[in-house]
């Protein structure tokens, strides 16, 4: 797709907000002629025409089509280039929410000559347009995509610049290596000194560093962003249908004295501190003959090893739970994602609480003391999940990497540098380490942006919804 020809030539149009019916819905148009379409089917109540509305300033008036008539009474904005969202000429109406309405009023303005926006298209112009780098345009789909107060925090700081900030000035840093070390490659006799080892080492070691910093918040990003699957898991009884439901905070699951109830997954999603959180409530695991229950348990052991975290229950209250330690060794493998949940406190004696306890620690598994019934202990479960998930960031939303295409590429960057700090030690000739450089900077370009083709660009907006 050419880029700059759709941008010079083309109106867009698109709801903003869903096919829902609601208070007000919004319907956006942008490009060239979108003044002018709203002039001509906008009729205000006042004096004042639509070409000489101030920017940014609503107005009442009737929305009237030529083949239909008046459609709507609403309130009108244009916004002029380039103080506008995508940089262009742009104009809104706000309507009553009637998905019949939206549909007249989209219809009118194509009539007029604008032709439905591609997903994504709107965000896209502004970032054609520089009214933001690359990164930030794909916070715009993050901040939409947000599902608790920590993901819109994150997405909100990336929205702002704070990631493209950090990469231009590591960008910065390796322009200046290059430009040091192509001066000394192409100008042999301005007796321009060789560059100083010592020097580059540990500027290209502090980058890469830093790169490796980012890396690691990629995965608090992700759970942020996405969620994690918290498996509750333990024998049948032990409390896991209680516990999701406490955790909840609604009868999803069924509660009863009677082993072996769940016999299928159950699950459902909590904001939990923060993390959009997946409880997945499963059967008890012992040995059965019972074919259907014995498809639930094998169900259960496929989740436990899908799950970033497995919650294991014990029934404190029973003195068997004492001999079940072989089952929870079952869990080995999920050794770094495990939690122990000692439940029923309430009605277990402090000798085998304290036994229980350092059983499982003694194995290094963190243990938590529970009682579902009485709400004893869930805020020190959801802060431990919620540990265990993130560690102990106490701002994660200062700076974290949400999306695979920057990791990929702090990835690709902190290899190339690796590879130009072994050039450098080995005393290979300038041209060499210049060559990793530069390859180092174009993959850091490419986060906000820079020297990205079209054919990436088109791929990452149109993930984005219509109308954004």
């Amino acid at each position: 797709m050419n880029h700059e020809s759709f941008i010079a030539n083309d109106t867009i149009v698109a709801p903003a907000t869903g096919n829902v019916r609601a208070a007000v819905a919004i319907v956006r148009i942008s490009g060239a002629q979108a003044i002018e379409i709203c002039e001509a089917l906008f009729r205000p109540a006042g004096k004042t025409k639509v070409r000489d509305f101030l920017s940014h300033r609503f107005y009442l008036g009737e929305l009237v089509s030529p083949a239909e008539g008046v459609l709507d009474q609403c309130l009108a904005v244009v916004m002029r280039a380039p103080r506008s969202f995508t940089g262009e000429n742009m104009a809104e109406f706000h309507l009553h929410g009637s998905p019949a309405i939206v549909r007249s009023v989209v219809e009118a303005i194509m009539a007029c000559g604008a032709r439905p926006a591609q997903p994504g298209e709107f965000t896209q112009r502004a970032f054609l347009n520089g009214r933001m780098d690359l990164a930030q345009a794909e916070a715009v789909a993050d901040l939409v995509a947000a599902q608790t107060r920590l993901s819109q925090r994150i997405a909100l700081r990336q929205l702002e610049g704070g990631l493209s900030q950090v990469i231009l000035r590591l960008r910065d840093a390796l322009l200046d290596a290059a430009a040091e070390l192509e001066a000394w490659i192409d100008f042999p006799e301005e007796e321009i000194p060789p560059p100083t080892l010592e020097k580059h080492v540990a500027m290209f070691q502090r980058v890469e560093e830093e790169i490796a910093a980012l890396l690691k918040t990629y995965r608090v990003g992700l759970i942020a962003l996405e969620g994690a699957r918290v498996v509750l898991a333990g024998a049948p009884n032990a409390g896991k249908s209680s516990l999701f439901n406490a955790l909840i905070g609604r009868e999803r699951a069924i509660v009863t004295p009677h082993p072996g109830t769940t016999r299928d997954s159950i699950e459902g999603t909590i904001d939990l501190l923060g993390l959009p959180v997946t409880l997945v409530d499963t059967a008890g695991l012992r040995e059965t003959d019972d074919e259907i229950e014995a498809k639930g348990i094998e169900r259960s052991l496929r989740e436990a090893s899908q799950a970033e975290l497995v919650v294991w229950l014990v029934d404190a209250s029973a003195p068997h739970e004492r001999e079940s330690f072989a089952r929870f060794l079952a869990f080995e493998d999920y050794r770094d994602r495990l939690i122990v949940a000692l439940n029923k406190v309430d009605v277990s004696t402090p000798q085998i609480l304290a036994e229980l306890e350092q059983r499982f620690r003694k194995e290094g598994i963190p243990v938590v003391r529970l009682s579902c019934t009485q709400r004893i202990g869930l805020e020190t479960l959801e802060e431990l999940i919620r540990e265990r998930l993130i560690g102990t960031l106490s701002a994660p939303e200062e700076m974290c990497i949400t999306n695979q295409r920057h990791a990929e590429c702090l990835r690709m960057a902190a290899e190339a540098i690796g590879r130009a700090i072994t050039e450098l030690r080995r005393g290979a000739p300038p041209e060499f380490v210049s060559l990793e450089v530069q390859e180092a900077i174009g993959e850091l370009g490419a986060i906000v942006g820079l020297g990205t083709n079209d054919e990436i660009l088109d791929r990452i907006f149109s993930r984005f919804c219509i109308g954004k």
